[in-house]
């Protein structure tokens, strides 16, 4: 008895296979950026107090509009900010660290510090303040009570524990009282203001905050308790990024965003921000007028506003499906015959293989995303692509974490279905080669399952997105970072809505993959 020739695909499969493989590539290339930076790209490292104030959504658009460009804003705390700037990372910063600032410039990596703003930090803490800093006669003694309080067990202070400009001032703050903050009631949230403003106002404690950042933010079990001390002000520098040290950095384009911050439209804008909503200034421009005015487009009608935007949302949700089903479909053409060979073939080493296999389908995503990240810096062995802080950095990233999943559970289906076929087909006279492709063809189901897990981890994804990527609006935010800004702004409800669409998104998705499933049984 011969065994019969395992049944022909449909000559739909074939066709609808290598449609989904030409629109991933094509997909990659269109995300992958030639060598060198768009001229009319500019990327600004700045601290998550300015971004997260809202200031940046009044001030750029003008300067865009003007200058015919677009300003990728990646949020981060200044010590990263200025290491970014180190690296060639970005082209500018908009900081608050000056002693950092200073060593910045004067060791060459920037061309001058321009202070173009200044706001103040305050203390603030729950409204029945336990350690009495509202009874305080001057900052110093402020932190002391707090100390003495934490001691006792009788407060909590929060601090951000991130190198940012808030932490630092924290620290000199702490060291100017002569104390040094330590034990259970000083707690590190290593996080940004907005995060560590929400950690407090669950905890019922203490913690410093620049103005800007918690007028705007949803923290209401939280009220300022100390203020108005000059060791509390809060210049904001921009710094452009040397050429001589980064060659690559957009120099001109950098600089002419300083100026436009120290002219008379930008200060204007700086000037009112805040009071229309807030009813109070939160920023003060502190620049003598001189740059480039440009004209303002509204001013702080736009502060704060947190309407979402639809048009917005389906970029968002549309660079999502590109980015992870990119990474899914380029992770299907080395994964699909690894783990078919790792599930048929016996070699010396396949048992250590396997393991390092299911190792690495755990990879932690910001290991993945730190590997990537050092991989693209400037200062990494494929910098000169420059392709960090791009869609195309990210899609590197989950193809990373894809391609291991995606091998692991197709080897494991063709393994099992190899002991379950091999000695049926070989006792009904089977050559080994048809029953391979009787095995690999009963396996269709489970690589199609194995494809949907992939995509569920790459779509689901956060942390290697968000460092490789930046979570720049309109450029490489896609809907699990959407999800982590709008938390961080406190604003919950939209967060919700965000996750929302993206389980629905999963729900069409993982439906149309049962369907294939199923009709290809």
């Amino acid at each position: 008895m011969t065994f019969p020739h395992p049944k022909t695909p449909s000559a739909k499969a074939p066709v609808v296979l290598a449609a989904l493989i030409v629109l991933g590539l094509a997909a990659a290339l269109r995300l992958v950026p030639g060598p060198g930076r768009e001229a009319a790209v500019l990327r600004l490292a700045t601290t998550t107090s300015v971004d997260d104030s809202g200031l940046l959504d009044v001030l750029l658009p003008p300067f865009e509009r003007s200058w015919g460009c677009r300003v990728d804003v990646i949020a981060v705390g200044s010590g990263q900010a200025l290491e970014l700037g180190r690296n060639g990372d970005v082209d500018v910063l908009i900081v608050h660290s000056p002693r950092a600032e200073e060593d910045f410039v004067t060791a060459g990596h920037g061309l001058a510090r321009v202070t173009f703003m200044s706001g103040d930090f305050v203390l603030v803490g729950p409204p029945d303040d336990p350690a009495g800093v509202r009874a305080s006669p001057d900052l110093k003694t402020a932190f002391r009570r707090l100390a003495a309080a934490g001691a006792r067990g009788g407060a909590a202070f929060i601090s951000r524990g991130d190198d940012s400009g808030t932490h630092r001032k924290e620290l000199d703050l702490w060291r100017l009282s002569g104390v040094t903050p330590q034990g259970s009631w000083y707690l590190d949230a290593g996080a940004g203001m907005a995060d560590t403003l929400r950690v407090a106002a669950e905890r019922g404690a203490y913690t410093l905050s620049d103005r800007a950042t918690f007028v705007t933010s949803s923290a209401p079990a939280l009220t300022v308790l100390f203020e108005g001390d000059p060791l509390l002000d809060n210049p904001y520098s921009a710094i452009a990024v040397s050429p001589a040290a980064q060659p690559g950095v957009a120099a001109g384009l950098a600089q002419e965003l300083v100026s436009y911050l120290v002219s008379p439209g930008a200060q204007a804008l700086i000037a009112d921000f805040g009071v229309e909503l807030f009813g109070q200034p939160v920023l003060r421009p502190v620049a003598e007028a001189g740059g480039p005015a440009v004209p303002s487009a509204g001013g702080p009608a736009a502060v704060g506003a947190r309407r979402l935007d639809w048009l917005d949302l389906g970029r968002t949700v549309t660079l999502s499906l590109a980015v992870s089903g990119t990474a899914v479909l380029l992770a299907a053409l080395v994964a699909l015959p690894l783990g078919a060979w790792l599930g048929l073939a016996r070699f010396p080493g396949r048992p250590l293989v396997l393991r390092l296999l299911w190792t690495l389908m755990g990879l932690p995503p910001t290991v993945v995303g730190l590997l990537v990240y050092v991989l693209l810096s400037s200062r990494g062995p494929l910098g000169r692509l420059d392709l960090l802080f791009t869609p195309a950095a990210m899609v590197l990233a989950q193809w990373v974490l894809v391609t291991p999943i995606v091998a692991g559970y197709v080897a494991a289906a063709v393994e099992e279905g190899d002991r379950r076929f091999a000695e049926t087909a070989a006792a009904l006279g089977a050559t080994p080669g048809q029953a391979r492709l009787l095995i690999l063809r009963e396996a269709r189901p489970a690589v199609l399952a194995a494809l949907a897990g992939g995509l569920g981890r790459a779509t689901s994804e956060v942390g290697a997105v968000f460092l490789v990527g930046g979570n720049i609006r309109g450029s490489t935010r896609v809907m699990t970072t959407a999800i982590l800004l709008e938390t961080r702004r406190g604003e919950f409800g939209q967060a919700f809505l965000l996750g929302a669409v993206l389980l629905v998104l999963g729900f069409f998705l993982n439906s149309a993959i049962h369907r294939l499933q199923g009709a290809g049984r």
